[in-house]
């Protein structure tokens, strides 16, 4: 086999290695390839795959992932002849700074060289991120208002985004829309509780994660009221969700079974408005029991009594997971593990939460990750117009290992 059909093959075993998220064998089969080749395309996808590499559990050693992203965009600037892909290595370069928090690096980058790049949408939308990790809003939406138009589909989630006083108003005056859910409730409390627990997904998540989670919760937690939302379940599936909780021998529980009230969007847009809509219904069970609500993932696990975790942080509005990798308005804000407390605030902040979410059902907006989208906006405005929202980020509860942790996501176990 010649060296040219040695790197298309190799390319192509990292292209199908990286399309099935197996992203070790994603790398090693593009490096393989960038030895063969020296092409500094490839030396792109490398870096690329390092920047998501703790998402995707390639490496969770934040140390050594600085260290190869460093080397591999220096070497990216050391080996690209006549300065062809300039913006590219300079977003990569900008990119790595953020990600890392050296701000002041980032800004000194940056103005050296602002007027060269700014046509360029990545990294103008990176620059953008950066004003907004700093609060500097006000500058912050004249960058927004200013990004040059793109294809992609970061470009589409940047847009369902806001933070000016003109968007702020308008949803904030946004029509609720009728719904019209087609529900069943099913409800059995035997005794006095101080907190909700609200999870959801469909038929298969209940079956492959959030049993564990349900397993974990009854073992270890105590005087909760557990609230499990299912949507698109039949008959036969309803009576099998039942059956599993009642031999859990949970004394508080409701069901909500659910079908989809939006008609003529597609079926990626109906899941995306179900995970949107957890937080609107936590936002109906606060307001009726006027009790701290918990949201958890279905792929999390309880390790200690919740009652205490709660007790802990009641000096707070809401306690969420604040991500320190990969920041963006799609994940700035993570959505495994949340706690509404019943104060103005958090009232506040779920109302335009809802609000959100109506004016984007009403637009034609509903994209994949709407709901981390809906949960940042809301946070920014209320931070920028109203007051500002008292927020514990509990992403500690992912990164402890000395036996402290209350909670954990898990991640997607299994393959659904």
């Amino acid at each position: 086999m010649n060296n040219e059909n040695k790197i298309n093959l190799l390319i192509k075993k990292g292209q199908y290695y990286q399309k099935n998220h197996d992203y070790f064998r994603a790398y090693s089969n593009f490096k393989r390839a960038f030895k063969l080749s020296s092409d500094i395309k490839i030396l792109f996808i490398m870096i690329d795959l390092t920047f998501h590499v703790q998402k995707s559990g390639l490496l969770v050693n934040q140390n050594i992932k600085y260290i190869l992203l460093k080397n591999l965009i220096e070497y990216a600037f050391k080996i690209n002849q006549n300065q062809k892909f300039f913006n590219q290595l300079f977003f990569y370069k900008l990119k790595f700074y953020r990600e890392f928090k050296y701000f002041e690096k980032f800004k000194n980058l940056y103005e050296s060289n602002k007027f060269l790049v700014l046509n360029d949408f990545l990294i103008q939308q990176e620059y953008f991120h950066y004003l907004l990790e700093n609060n500097q809003y006000e500058e912050a939406e004249k960058v927004f208002a200013k990004l040059p138009f793109d294809k992609s589909e970061i470009y589409k989630l940047l847009k369902t985004f806001y933070l000016d006083k003109s968007s702020y108003s308008t949803i904030k005056k946004t029509k609720k829309i009728d719904l019209k859910f087609n529900q069943t409730k099913i409800k059995m409390i035997k005794k006095k509780f101080d907190y909700v627990i609200l999870t959801s997904g469909s038929y298969k998540i209940f079956l492959y994660e959030m049993m564990n989670f349900l397993i974990s919760l009854s073992k270890n937690s105590t005087n909760y009221l557990v609230v499990i939302y299912i949507h698109d379940a039949n008959k036969t599936e309803k009576e099998h969700v039942k059956f599993a909780i009642n031999n859990l021998g949970i004394d508080n529980y409701i069901f909500i079974f659910d079908k989809n009230p939006i008609r003529n969007i597609s079926d990626v847009q109906i899941k995306a408005f179900y995970t949107a809509n957890r937080y609107i219904t936590a936002y109906d069970l606060l307001k009726k029991y006027k009790k701290p609500v918990y949201v958890f993932d279905g792929d999390c696990i309880i390790y200690k009594d919740l009652l205490t975790y709660m007790k802990l942080h009641k000096s707070f509005d809401i306690c969420l997971s604040i991500k320190s990798i990969l920041r963006y308005v799609w994940t700035f804000i993570s959505a495994p593990h949340t706690i509404f407390y019943p104060t103005e605030n958090t009232i506040k902040y779920l109302n335009f939460y809802e609000n959100y979410v109506h004016y984007c059902i009403q637009n034609n907006l509903i994209r994949w990750h709407i709901d981390q989208v809906a949960l940042y906006t809301s946070y920014v405005m209320l931070e920028r117009f109203e007051n500002k929202v008292k927020i514990h980020d509990n992403d500690e509860q992912n990164r402890l290992t000395d036996g402290s942790q209350y909670f954990k996501h898990m991640g997607h176990v299994y393959k659904i």
